[in-house]
Formats: structure tokens, C-alpha cells, sequence
């Protein structure tokens, strides 16, 4: 468990926005991973959203070369939004 997580935890009197940045993002990362690995996590789609999915995995499936790597993807926002 991360430092930040064990340090604020401990305090009896702890206010998250008294944290710095940096360890109150690490904190949101900390508490979304405790939830993610918890068995009674689900995760819940509508209708629309299931079908978007299969729709991007079979389009995937069928041509895998016209994907591109995300580095490259957010490259060319840094670029465009500077």
C-alpha cells in the first residue's frame, strides 16, 4: 500500500485537501485500484455501451494494422491543443 495511503489513514484528523497534488492523486489511484480488485466489483453497461465495444473489437479483429499506438495518439493532441 502506497506511503501517502499509510500516513493519511493514520492521522486522526485527516483532510485529503490539505494534501499536495501530487498525493492526492495518488490517493484517487489508490482508492480506484481497492476498488477495482475487489471480487464484488462490476462493471455495468448499458446496451449502447456493450455494443460500441464488440463494434470496436471486431472492427479490431478485422484490420489490426489501422490502429495506432497511443503514444503516437496523444502526441498528436499535445501538438494540436498547445
Amino acid at each position: 500500500m502506497d506511503r501517502c495511503y499509510r500516513r493519511c489513514m493514520t492521522t486522526r484528523t485527516y483532510d485529503p485537501f490539505k494534501l499536495s497534488l501530487e498525493e492526492r492523486i495518488q490517493l484517487a489511484q489508490d482508492l480506484w485500484d481497492s476498488v477495482a480488485a475487489d471480487p464484488e466489483f462490476e462493471v455495468h453497461l448499458s446496451p449502447a455501451e456493450a455494443a460500441e465495444i464488440e463494434r470496436r473489437i471486431a472492427a479490431y479483429r478485422k484490420n489490426p494494422g489501422a490502429v495506432r499506438p497511443v503514444d503516437e495518439f496523444l502526441d498528436e493532441l499535445d501538438r494540436r491543443y498547445e
